[in-house]
């Protein structure tokens, strides 16, 4: 088995889970188990897929494997419990990864960020590889305190942090030639 797709979603006793070797893909796996607090993934993920962990609301803290190199639209989104996540070098996509133009798509709104309303958490270590940072992905992590955005980074996308209200800091390097709408707290 390498695929465990929506597999566990919506078992709302499930409290620790220990994936085997051989998943690469857990895409719903998990979204809406609330009472899941311990998950042990395995060396041979490479993506964290849509809604894997949405919803996680006892997850208090995580360890992406080293392996992974995207974590999807609303990975962890709602988990309300989670205030530290480790984000390994070699994660190059984290989101939505889509370009669009406002009036093009004005729904855009609709977009679930990877960590939206992750409302415990304070920071997160983006790492080097990131690229980019995509559309709501940290929108409404009323916890957080300051960002500093990798050296690639080249874009910030719309609402990225939006209704960050605890945001003191952001530190944006030079190479960034693209913020999009609304990325900051309202």
């Amino acid at each position: 088995v390498t695929d465990i797709s929506g597999a566990f979603k919506g078992c709302i006793s499930l409290t620790f889970i220990r994936v085997h070797e051989g998943v690469t893909d857990i895409s719903e796996a998990f979204e809406g188990c609330t009472s899941l607090a311990y998950v042990f993934l395995p060396k041979s993920l490479t993506n964290i897929g849509e809604k894997a962990f949405y919803g996680c609301s006892s997850m208090s803290s995580f360890i992406i494997p080293n392996n992974v190199l995207e974590i999807e639209e609303a990975a962890f989104a709602n988990c309300t419990s989670l205030t530290s996540i480790m984000i390994p070098e070699g994660v190059k996509t984290i989101g939505w990864n889509f370009s669009y133009d406002k009036e093009e798509y004005p729904n855009v709104e609709c977009v679930i960020g990877a960590f939206q309303n992750c409302t415990s958490l304070a920071y997160v270590n983006l790492p080097k590889s990131l690229t980019e940072i995509s559309c709501n992905t940290f929108k409404g992590c009323t916890s957080m305190l300051y960002v500093i955005v990798p050296e690639n980074v080249e874009e910030i996308k719309c609402g990225a942090f939006q209704n960050c209200t605890s945001l003191t800091s952001v530190i944006i390097p030079e190479r960034v030639s693209r913020i999009g709408w609304s990325i900051i707290p309202e």
